[in-house]
């Protein structure tokens, strides 16, 4: 059903015409095994496999389809209260869909772009942005492949909600896979642009469309930025990568660096803090610490100059905000990157690294005394390379996925540190994630990475058991659905 009364491109749908259904209807192969006494608080999650994407629930003591969607869509993704998903649909384009508790779900149709690639929101679901592939040249004409919508009305009700596009560009790099053009800081004050010539603008995080609070042009092309979680006065804290520069036999003739900066909440240049040169370095992950004083720069190569390793060189390096301190987390022989990540509520993170297997450490920033030691081994040696953090930074865990045998070890915080709670076997886990509440793991088998035996699992994190088990012909994207903050 089309409503006249709302702007041209918006499609107003009851949830029965998105078809809408209970397990009878579901898609689901009939395996299925829930434990209700630990299923009872579990949130919906999504499912999408090749023909369309189911809304389950699991807390009931058997899964139940309670929304499902039928068409081949090529990403989707709540919003980050959980109550709107983002839908790409090759025939139709951006679909937003408000799934309005106790009342009919509606539909919008934001953009019939067919090339849709990804999608993503800003941090508190005020944008959504959708990226595509750069078009074929030839024309001579430059047409935009990243496009960002706008909720003008979002603490309205959905029925009331009209979305704009705000602002559409071209950038040469969008369709790459996991890069996300726009970051906005985390309360959407800020907001980075990267641009395709390499440089950065720093935006008015609520007017996109407003000129550039300042500009960050740098004499190497900016590959990666990051801001931090907290400001500091009226400035925030931004980190750039630029990648190291290499002959025509693939020598590096110049290294690679990670630059800080201050930039302000209103109109001014940015103030640079320090920078830090990096051996090599040809794409990086840049994550700040909870109290935006050090950064982790993990810094890569497709391939490793020394011959130590299969999958490429790792240099992974702690920097203070300033770049006043710098710590090589990987100067020692056979120190290859596994895994890092930074608690969400403390300044310690969680280290994998060396060769299979492998070392599992936890590591603290002390940042008035600019100091970071080992503070914890968890496994002098193990199949391990991955980890995971839950929302609130006491509990995590440390796994072997990919070409490993699924092993997974759950811990939590406790007065002297962490101590390992539980273990549990995943086998040919391609995607896991901590539950809303922390106290389950999701893990995946998902195609086309492994194309037998798809499927999901919920894990107690406390005792390791099973909580919920599903097959799937074939499992594509599994998501759980966000618990919206009080």
């Amino acid at each position: 059903v089309c409503s006249s009364d709302l702007p041209a491109g918006l499609c107003v749908a009851s949830m029965g015409s998105l078809c809408a259904r209970r397990a009878a209807d579901a898609r689901v192969d009939a395996t299925s095994s829930l434990q209700q006494e630990d299923s009872q608080e579990l949130p919906l999650l999504f499912a999408r496999d090749g023909s369309g994407l189911q809304v389950i629930e699991l807390s009931s003591g058997q899964a139940a389809t309670t929304a499902a969607f039928d068409s081949a869509l090529r990403a989707s993704c709540w919003s980050p209260d959980g109550r709107r998903l983002a839908l790409l649909d090759p025939s139709e384009g951006l679909v937003v869909v408000d799934m309005v508790e106790g009342e009919d779900s509606v539909k919008r149709t934001l953009s019939t772009g067919g090339s849709l690639q990804q999608v993503h929101w800003s941090p508190l679901g005020t944008f959504i942005v959708a990226q595509a592939p750069p078009a074929p040249g030839g024309s001579g004409h430059v047409d935009p492949n990243v496009w960002v919508w706008k909720s003008t009305a979002v603490a309205a009700k959905a029925g009331d909600r009209q979305a704009s596009c705000e602002v559409s560009f071209e950038h040469p790099k969008a369709g790459e896979k996991g890069l996300a053009v726009c970051q906005w800081s985390h309360d959407e004050r800020l907001c980075c642009r990267l641009l395709g010539a390499g440089g950065v603008e720093i935006l008015d995080g609520s007017r996109l469309s407003a000129e550039p609070l300042c500009h960050l042009a740098l004499p190497k092309a900016i590959l990666t930025c990051k801001l931090a979680t907290e400001y500091f006065g009226s400035c925030a804290r931004l980190a750039v990568f630029m990648a190291d520069t290499r002959d025509s036999l693939q020598r590096v003739v110049a290294p690679a660096e990670v630059v800080t900066f201050e930039v302000a909440l209103t109109p001014g240049d940015p103030k640079p803090q320090g920078s830090v040169q990096v051996e090599f370095g040809q794409q990086a992950d840049l994550a700040w610490n909870s109290s935006g004083t050090a950064v982790l720069a993990h810094c890569q190569t497709d391939i490793d100059d020394s011959g130590q390793s299969y999958y490429g060189g790792s240099k992974l390096l702690l920097i203070s905000h300033d770049c006043s301190y710098k710590l090589d987390l990987t100067e020692a022989k056979d120190s290859f990157v596994q895994a890092v990540a930074w608690s969400p509520s403390r300044d310690e993170f969680i280290l994998v690294q060396g060769s299979q297997p492998a070392k599992v450490s936890c590591w603290t920033w002390d940042s008035n005394e600019k100091r970071c030691s080992l503070t914890a081994v968890l496994h002098q040696k193990a199949h391990r390379n991955t980890v995971c953090w839950d929302q609130s930074g006491s509990m995590a865990f440390v796994a072997g996925f990919g070409n490993l045998a699924g092993e997974v070890d759950f811990f939590g915080q406790t007065s002297q540190g962490l101590k390992r709670l539980a273990s549990a076997a995943a086998p040919c886990t391609v995607l896991a994630t901590w539950a809303p509440g922390g106290r389950h793991v999701l893990t995946a088998v998902l195609a086309p990475r492994m194309c037998v035996d798809n499927g999901l699992t919920v894990w107690s994190a406390f005792t390791g058991a099973k909580v919920a088990e599903m097959a799937f012909d074939q499992l594509l994207e599994v998501q759980w659905q966000p618990a919206p903050e009080i």
